[in-house]
């Protein structure tokens, strides 16, 4: 999957990338030296591999292309858990071309083979497979060198990786949440591609309620341009936002029913029982799916101390209880 078919509206260079800037620095002075290698015609002309972590929408698919586009290659992107055996990631492996990245998002859902296998294909840039012989027996083992790349794994959960990969990776980034100020810059940057204008007050409504994560800001300016476009209107104003927020039930703090749900049920456990709560009990008395709180609930709850997490299990806080009122007496 090359970069071109995949762009759609993200960044494509390191100047149009918003926020992460300690990050950017760092990559702008890895890419920047692998081209200085690659004018020297050294051998070791690409950049040593990256993992990057943080909540999901904060722009880790977003680096990769910008990080390709930077080198002037191709982009691979692959979901770690699309992969079920050697062959699957032979197969990709077997297209790259020299220099290029491949990216592989939820990196930490590889399965143990196939993670086994990346070892030596990012150290020695070759593949062993052993494959079925025509009789169905175990074949000849298949070794074969592959053109050396840049290999960018993404996690949401960095834990998870396990150390003799997460070794193997040279820069190790984190993600932070973004602040209002540069979820404003995001808006500016896309109401551009979106083909509409937007007043400063709705501008900062949607930047508030967006959690941190541009993806959710993105997403939330889409909503809103279309409740003003459908008024006959290319400029989004407060109204549209109160409106659209409204009917798609989102706090003014970007909070949804599914969050409200969530704290609802664990107040109740916790105040019934004076006892934290297990993400599986959540999920049942909430009605919530447990990957759906692991994924998308969960991240900024914890992140904003309105839940926290014990070795026993889940806490509602003070802030989590005053939101929830606060929530109820709306």
């Amino acid at each position: 999957m090359s970069a071109d078919n995949e762009q759609s509206n993200r960044p494509i260079s390191f100047k149009e990338y918003i926020g992460q800037r300690k990050i950017i620095t760092q990559l702008e002075v890895s890419v920047k030296a692998a081209m200085t290698r690659k004018s020297a015609s050294m051998n070791d002309d690409v950049v040593d591999h990256i993992i990057i972590d943080g909540m999901p929408g904060l722009g880790k698919t977003s680096l990769a292309f910008v990080v390709a586009h930077e080198l002037g290659v191709n982009v691979k992107v692959i979901q770690a858990n699309s992969l079920e055996k050697l062959g699957d990631l032979a197969a990709v492996v077997m297209t790259i071309e020299h220099g290029d990245v491949l990216f592989i998002d939820e990196i930490h859902a590889l399965r143990p083979q196939l993670e086994e296998m990346l070892y030596s294909i990012m150290e020695d840039f070759r593949f062993d497979i052993v494959v079925e012989s025509q009789e169905g027996g175990i074949g000849a083992p298949i070794n074969m060198s592959i053109p050396r790349f840049t290999l960018i794994g993404a996690t949401t959960e960095l834990g998870r990786v396990k150390k003799p990969l997460l070794d193997r990776f040279t820069h190790s980034y984190t993600l932070d949440p973004y602040t209002t100020k540069e979820l404003k810059q995001i808006i500016d940057y896309y109401k551009i591609k979106f083909s509409c204008e937007i007043d400063e007050i709705a501008a900062s409504m949607i930047a508030q309620a967006s959690k941190g994560v541009p993806r959710i800001c993105i997403s939330h300016l889409k909503k809103c341009r279309d409740y003003a476009q459908a008024d006959g209107r290319f400029e989004i104003v407060g109204e549209d936002v109160s409106k659209a927020f409204s009917d798609a039930s989102i706090q003014s703090d970007g909070l949804k029913k599914n969050d409200l749900k969530y704290l609802t049920a664990l107040y109740r456990h916790n105040h019934a029982t004076g006892n934290p709560a297990g993400i599986k009990l959540i999920s049942d008395l909430s009605g919530i799916h447990q990957r759906t709180i692991e994924d998308a609930v969960e991240p900024y709850l914890l992140q904003e101390g309105i839940v926290m997490k014990t070795p026993r299990g889940r806490v509602i806080t003070d802030k989590g209880i005053l939101i929830l009122k606060t929530s109820n007496d709306q």
